[in-house]
Parts: structure tokens; C-alpha cells; sequence
């Protein structure tokens, strides 16, 4: 059975992107034609190749702003994560320097 020859996918600069598999196909239909000659003809496929490539670019296209929205969310994240830290260190810091309240010198409240 003849099959196309898509290429796998690859990553550049974190984005799913695929080479080229339309011209990928384009191309194997066209050296399948000239294989076959004038007198052979290609069933005609069930599904339109071109038609799944093109729901496969949207899809591609949608993953790479979902990808491109977590990382905003993860640096957000890291940002806030970075702030808590900071305020848990200040509020250590003022409970480190203070008296709640209590007269160290005091006998009532002397422990």
C-alpha cells in the first residue's frame, strides 16, 4: 500500500512544528504518478490527505499558544512564588526583633 512519506516533527525553540508534509505529499503523489506512467492511476483515498494536513496545522497552531500561554502562567507563578518568599522572610525578620507585647523586665508577664 502506498503510503506518503510525512516527516516526523521536530522542535525549534520549543514550538511543535513538522517539516514540510505537504510538499512531502506532493511530492510522492507526483513520483507515484510518473511511477505508474500514463496508463496506472492512484486509487483515490478515503480521506483527503490534504484536507487532515490542514486540521493538523490548526491543530499545531492551537498547541503553540496554549504552550506559549503556560509559559506566561509559569513565570507568573514563579514571580508570586518569589514575593511569598520575600514576605515570609520580612515577617520572620520583624518577629525576630519584636516583644509581642511583653516587658521582658517586667514579673507579670516574665516566663
Amino acid at each position: 500500500m502506498w503510503r506518503p512519506a510525512l516527516q516526523q516533527h521536530h522542535r525549534s525553540r520549543g514550538e511543535l512544528r513538522y517539516a514540510d508534509p505537504v510538499r512531502d505529499y506532493q511530492s510522492a503523489l507526483a513520483s507515484a504518478k510518473k511511477t505508474l506512467g500514463k496508463e496506472g492511476a492512484l486509487p483515490k483515498p478515503r480521506v483527503d490527505p490534504m484536507k487532515v494536513l490542514d486540521e493538523l496545522d490548526k491543530t499545531i497552531t492551537g498547541f503553540n499558544k496554549l504552550r506559549e500561554e503556560m509559559e506566561k502562567t509559569a513565570v507568573n507563578v514563579d514571580g508570586t512564588v518569589a514575593k511569598l518568599k520575600a514576605a515570609a522572610k520580612q515577617y520572620g525578620d520583624i518577629i525576630d526583633g519584636d516583644d509581642f507585647g511583653l516587658d521582658a523586665k517586667g514579673q507579670k508577664t516574665k516566663r
